[in-house]
């Protein structure tokens, strides 16, 4: 089946659908792999975030905002889906640390932005949004001359619709096929594994390239790159989910920051 063939009306609705699922999941330890890799990760490229103005770009339901601004941050967070901001919103009056959201898109934020964050963080949405060029141009906008944009993605290179693990009769993983890698575009839920976001999302596959070369269009160089793996602790959790992230990498996470020499 060609990409082209797949439905493409996604819609905030959709995100409105999905709120209760991602939520629950996220609270309640259901997803190993944000747990004891992205979230990680993605805190170990911020480093010190305390007194920074940071935007949390499609932030959901706040699980990343919440974690940020405990760490001393002041936080702002956007999304498309109503029921996401409201679950986000519901989770940040229990929280010492106040937190604004607000319903906006991520290729039209506030005008009076301009200039005005430190950090901008997207948490495993850019694989979301069809307009990655309006996203960027915005994001260099509302960032300071001195900010960073720190994403994390699926990881592209081993995570495009299609791929999966071979196993013996065991169920022992044997190695990853992966295939289809210059093919981009959006597919549907049914190109992922079960159980995931993406298994009930779908995605825009981009390779690694048209995410490097829409950074330096819009005057960004990358900065940091992590490719998260489990520690001990997390193997010994999770065994089954997490040892096979010590072979192939699910997970990037990209700092870039704006180029001096085009400010």
């Amino acid at each position: 089946m060609s990409n082209e063939t797949i439905d493409r009306s996604r819609t905030a609705a959709a995100y409105d659908a999905l709120a209760a699922w991602y939520d629950r999941a996220i609270s309640h330890g259901e997803l190993p792999l944000f747990d004891h890799l992205l979230y990680p990760a993605v805190q170990r490229v911020l480093g010190d975030v305390a007194e920074r103005s940071v935007l949390d770009l499609v932030c959901g339901p706040g699980h990343l905002s919440r974690r940020i601004a405990k760490r001393g941050a002041h936080v702002i967070g956007v999304d498309v889906s109503e029921e996401m901001l409201r679950r986000a919103r519901e989770h940040a009056r229990s929280s010492e640390n106040a937190i604004a959201y607000y319903r906006m898109e991520p290729t039209a934020l506030a005008a009076s932005w301009h200039s005005t964050f430190d950090i901008v963080v997207c948490n495993m949405a850019l694989v979301d949004l069809e307009d990655l060029d309006g996203t960027l141009t915005e994001v260099r906008r509302v960032l300071r001359p001195a900010g960073r944009f720190v994403f994390s993605l699926i990881h592209p290179c081993f995570v495009m619709p299609g791929c999966e693990w071979v196993e013996d009769e065991r169920g022992n993983k044997l190695f990853k096929r992966v295939d289809r890698y210059f093919e981009e575009g959006y597919f549907g839920k049914e190109w992922y594994g079960q159980g995931g976001l993406r298994s009930r999302l779908g995605g825009n596959h981009r390779t690694l390239t048209t995410y490097v070369r829409a950074l330096r269009s819009h005057g960004f160089l990358v900065a940091a790159l992590d490719e998260p793996k489990p520690d001990g602790h997390a193997l010994r959790l999770h065994p089954q989910v997490l040892g096979p992230q010590l072979r192939v990498p699910s997970m990037l996470v990209i700092e870039a920051v704006p180029d001096p020499r085009i400010l």
